[in-house]
């Protein structure tokens, strides 16, 4: 692995340095140096594991949405695909990304790698489905919590 590899798999998960430097449990600023070739870890091994791990759970991740999706919208021809619309909302449904049992050096599953699931999941199901599907944001809890009173 080297510095133009990493850059080009994290922009793939579609994440931003601070999101896979949260993710990997590091400064965000260490990312800035990896992918720029400035201060490289002395080790990429342990990156290179954590990023496939993480390309595997966003490959389980999409094919999960597109079954899901199809399972319950495939007769209408559209479909509506719910991700988070921000960081608090996604780990306050689900508490588990915070904490993930994915191995070394995956501190966090960010929000974004589930927005990027959901448009490729999207894009899989229009290009060999034929399936129209309009992505919209989780309520917030709070929003969820108001519609209940």
């Amino acid at each position: 692995m080297n510095a133009i590899e990493l850059k080009c798999r994290r922009e793939a998960l579609g994440l931003s340095r601070d999101a896979l430097a949260d993710t990997l449990g590091v400064a965000e600023k260490s990312i800035t140096r990896w992918e720029f070739g400035k201060n490289p870890p002395r080790d990429w091994s342990w990156i290179d594991s954590a990023m496939t791990r993480l390309e595997d759970y966003r490959e389980r991740l999409v094919e999960e949405l597109i079954a899901e999706t199809l399972r319950v919208h495939e007769q209408a021809g559209a479909a509506l695909m719910l991700t988070y619309a921000s960081r608090g909302s996604f780990y306050r449904w689900l508490p588990e990304m915070e904490e993930p049992d994915m191995g070394d050096g995956i501190a966090v599953i960010p929000v974004e790698l589930h927005r990027a699931a959901t448009a490729e999941a999207a894009r899989r199901l229009r290009v060999s489905h034929g399936l129209h599907a309009v992505i919209e944001a989780v309520p917030t809890p709070q929003e969820r919590e108001g519609a209940g009173s």
